[in-house]
């Protein structure tokens, strides 16, 4: 199903709505070279596939992308996640139930291999993320509790990582990402990860230093070694976790991707290195779960959760703006969304 919320006059992007078949939580959503929409998505403990070629009006059959039954953890910010890589390879990881294990699988042949878990220490793990290139390099990213608690990092652990060379066939060996951020992430707060054209890896997390949640970014050109970035200092000072990680976006005119991330029940982004901006919009309640888009024109769209609602701001390159709410938001879940190949948003409710 698809549901028109018009731009009317804005002389930019539309901003549709696109219903997974079958329903689902936590979609997320990529779109290859040929403008073929891929998306993951959670149900009753199991993680699917479809793809869609016409911008989520038809979809494919769902495919199971775990060949165990009910081994993804799924709710909130928790279900599959994907990336492309070569040749438009794709890949999809997950966190499994109550942090058991830290599984990558790839699609081969109409099918998805059968699940391998690279948290080879056994601890508990959650806010997995993954990112691929076209150079053959995966990294499979996730939040580890196997190193001695840090007191200065309270309700916090260390981000580790997988990394393969060969298109996801083999992993090294998992290891802690070292950016010289002086704590630790957030305990379940999920990463977000993305690379650039130039090659650079991006990973957005929510910080734990001394209980200050606020967003922080890493970056490394090599996939061995990380520099850290602040996003903003928020001044959040939180000793919980309040699972909401970030959203990254590529921006090709600046020299660091675009973030998205809520902080005390307000949602923000940054464009750049430029400053903190929120939804200029009255808030009815607490908003949560923000996603970042952008098309080739300059348009940009901001959606975020509100209740049980998923509520949106388009700006266009022109500087014109348009508001718009859907009802559709499916509950205990995050949206997703994509910019189609046509310019236009889509949303997943």
């Amino acid at each position: 199903m698809i549901l028109l919320l018009a731009a009317g006059n804005l002389e930019a992007a539309g901003v549709m709505t696109v219903l997974i078949p079958g329903g689902g939580i936590a979609p997320h959503a990529a779109v290859d070279s040929k403008g073929v929409v891929h998306v993951v998505y959670g149900r009753e403990g199991n993680g699917y596939y479809v793809k869609s070629a016409d911008n989520g009006r038809t979809f494919s059959a769902p495919l199971r992308v775990n060949t165990r039954d009910r081994v993804v953890s799924v709710g909130r910010e928790r279900g599959p996640r994907i990336a492309l890589g070569g040749s438009e390879s794709v890949h999809v990881a997950w966190i499994g139930p109550a942090g058991k294990g830290a599984y990558y699988t790839l699609l081969e042949s109409g099918k998805f291999l059968p699940e391998r878990n690279l948290n080879e220490a056994g601890s508990a793990v959650d806010g997995t993320a993954i990112a691929a290139d076209s150079r053959g390099r995966v990294f499979v990213l996730w939040l580890d509790s196997r190193l001695p608690e840090d007191p200065r990092s309270p309700v916090a652990n260390a981000i580790f990582f997988a990394r393969s060379e060969d298109n996801g066939v083999t992993f090294a060996p998992s290891e802690e990402m070292k950016s010289g951020y002086p704590g630790r992430a957030c305990a379940c707060c999920n990463l977000a990860a993305t690379i650039d054209k130039q090659g650079t890896l991006w990973v957005a997390f929510r910080g734990g230093y001394e209980a200050l949640r606020d967003m922080q970014l890493a970056a490394s050109r090599d996939g061995r070694r990380f520099t850290w970035h602040e996003v903003h200092k928020d001044g959040w000072k939180l000793v919980a976790c309040p699972m909401s990680g970030a959203d990254l976006l590529v921006d090709t005119t600046a020299a660091l991707p675009a973030v998205a991330w809520m902080s005390q029940g307000e949602v923000y982004f940054r464009l750049g290195d430029g400053p903190r901006q929120a939804a200029p919009l009255p808030r009815a309640g607490n908003r949560n779960f923000p996603l970042l888009l952008a098309n080739a024109s300059g348009d940009r769209l901001l959606a975020w959760t509100e209740g049980m609602e998923v509520h949106w701001h388009l700006t266009a390159a022109s500087g014109k703006a348009l508001d718009g709410v859907e009802k559709h938001l499916t509950h205990n879940s995050r949206p997703g969304g994509f910019t189609g190949r046509d310019g236009n948003f889509y949303l997943i409710p």
